[in-house]
């Protein structure tokens, strides 16, 4: 049996090659949004906003705050994020190695724009599995006493709000809008985390998927 020289095989796999992906299908689009969350910047610190009805019955986030029509959740150093006034000690203390996390949830009766006018707020779409793995991924952030209950730290810094203990370590590269973006990415959100150790970096990421009805309701940075 005769064989085409090399170059010859070679060109006969490319024309195939593009003969076939002429008539392949076009690639799907992504799955429509089925439900929302908001991502709110408070100066240097991000939050996730859940609609507290798109939450399972038994999310700890619900349970905790039964009345609450939106909840959010943001996430930092232990020593840090809680302290009325940290200092430069708790901030460099944060930083330079691992240090305790700690998360802080908050009750809200309404949609955070009208909670928070002075603040960045941007709402993003995400599939039901997608709001379901970002529910699982804040979820599985707290630490639980040895009965598998949560483990309060005190009040929160505004409004019906609490502290509890995290499970994962705050330092220089693991910061709350790091912690967000993984959250978000959790979902199917295109973030990249380790692009996004602050706020603004974290919105310049997100600002491109906000949905076009909440265009309008976006507060100037």
């Amino acid at each position: 049996m005769s064989h085409l020289p090399a170059t010859h095989t070679c060109r006969a796999i490319l024309l195939a090659a593009l003969l076939a992906s002429g008539c392949a299908s076009p690639p799907e689009p992504p799955p429509a949004p089925e439900r929302t969350v908001f991502v709110v910047r408070h100066g240097w610190h991000t939050g996730i906003v859940f609609r507290s009805q798109d939450l399972p019955a038994d999310s700890p986030l619900r349970t905790s705050f039964p009345r609450a029509h939106h909840i959010e959740v943001g996430w930092g150093d232990r020593a840090f994020y809680p302290a009325r006034e940290p200092g430069l000690v708790l901030g460099l203390r944060a930083l330079l190695w691992p240090t305790p996390g700690a998360l802080h949830v908050v009750g809200l009766a309404g949609p955070p724009a009208l909670a928070w006018p002075d603040s960045t707020v941007v709402e993003v779409g995400v599939t039901a599995g997608g709001l379901d793995r970002m529910h699982e991924r804040v979820r599985g952030s707290f630490a639980r006493d040895a009965g598998g209950a949560l483990e309060p730290l005190g009040p929160g810094l505004y409004g019906d709000s609490r502290f509890y203990a995290s499970r994962e370590s705050f330092h220089a590269f693991k910061t709350c809008n790091v912690w967000t973006a993984q959250v978000l990415r959790a979902g199917g959100l295109p973030t990249v985390p380790a692009a996004a150790l602050t706020s603004g970096m974290l919105l310049n990421q997100i600002r491109p998927l906000r949905l076009p009805e909440a265009a309008g309701q976006q507060s100037p940075t």
